[in-house]
């Protein structure tokens, strides 16, 4: 589980549930994931989260009881130890271990990686100081993302915040910049 904004800026979560199938005949275990898909979340508390992968499981007729494990970032609405999503799951389910997602700590890797650059660093403060530019201003955001052909307004790409956590936030913020780089230049001239 893990959440990100749309391009309308919604937060939503997406939702991956990693389960394993047994085939006793021919002896084989699969590990397989499914991507359950992204849904809206109106409030960052632990207790929404809890009620979203509860609601989800009995909708799939899924018993949360048989969950052998949990796998989040490691912010603390998810990985808190005490009143968090982690704790929460295991009032319900004891066993159900919590690991920080090595995806995540790959991405924190790969980020503290390039800031050991001063190049690096100052180039990704120059893409984020233009995201804060056009995102500080509502005008200057609609001017950005619809431009002046309001009817290609959805396909447009929009400038993307560079994140300090994920790596990959940073090449999309690149390609939204690479993509939008006239238009932020005929608005700065504005």
């Amino acid at each position: 589980m893990d959440f990100t904004q749309d391009i309308t800026k919604i937060k939503q979560v997406s939702v991956i549930i990693r389960y394993v199938l047994i085939d006793f005949e021919n002896h084989l275990v699969k590990i397989k994931e499914s991507f359950l898909g992204f849904f809206e979340i109106h409030h960052d508390e632990a207790v929404d989260y809890k009620n979203l992968i509860s609601q989800l499981l009995h909708n799939l007729g899924l018993d949360i009881n048989k969950c052998k494990g949990q796998c989040y970032d490691g912010t603390s609405v998810m990985s808190g130890i005490y009143s968090k999503l982690q704790k929460r799951i295991n009032d319900i389910v004891p066993n159900a271990m919590c690991v920080h997602c090595c995806s995540h700590n790959l991405n924190l890797v790969v980020c503290d990686a390039a800031k050991s650059s001063d190049k690096a660093m100052r180039f990704f403060e120059t893409v984020q100081s233009v995201f804060n530019f056009f995102g500080g201003s509502a005008p200057r955001w609609a001017l950005l993302a619809f431009g002046e052909d309001n009817a290609t307004a959805v396909c447009k790409k929009v400038l993307k915040k560079v994140c300090a956590t994920r790596w990959k936030a940073r090449h999309n913020a690149l390609f939204a910049l690479k993509e939008k780089c006239i238009d932020v230049l005929k608005t700065y001239s504005n």
